[in-house]
């Protein structure tokens, strides 16, 4: 290969990467000058990933913290310190288990309600007719 090709054909790609990097430069600038309002549709998306996930999150802190009540109670048993099971299990939950277990299951939830929605929009075409309009 000769240096002329070799330049010919690398100034073709730097070319191109940067010309593909300002057009994306523009069209972010594009889309933070005209914001579009989807306050509507981020609210609900706030209900759906937010408070209906509530119940999930408190239910499995529940049945830990019962089983961690449970567990603890009974090696508590042998030193006498039954007094200690509640602050300690509260404690517990509150700043260890209670976000580990939440982030877990609140995203676990999350993402398979979105994996749906995709699959279902996938299999009505619904992704395919955004495509057809131009929509990005």
């Amino acid at each position: 290969m000769s240096v002329l090709a070799y330049a010919r054909r690398h100034g073709r790609e730097s070319v191109a990467w940067y010309g593909g990097l300002g057009l994306l430069t523009l069209r972010v600038m594009r889309n933070l000058r005209l914001p579009p309002s989807y306050l509507v549709l981020v609210a609900r998306e706030i209900d759906v990933i937010g408070v209906r996930s509530l119940v999930v999150a408190l239910t499995a802190a529940l049945f830990t913290g019962m089983v961690l009540a449970l567990q603890s109670a009974v090696n508590m048993a042998r030193f006498g310190a039954e007094n200690y099971v509640g602050p300690v299990v509260a404690l517990s939950i509150l700043r260890e288990l209670g976000p580990v277990l939440t982030a877990i299951l609140v995203g676990g939830k999350v993402a398979s309600g979105i994996t749906a929605e995709l699959g279902s929009m996938k299999v009505t075409e619904q992704i395919d007719a955004l495509r057809a309009i131009g929509v990005n």
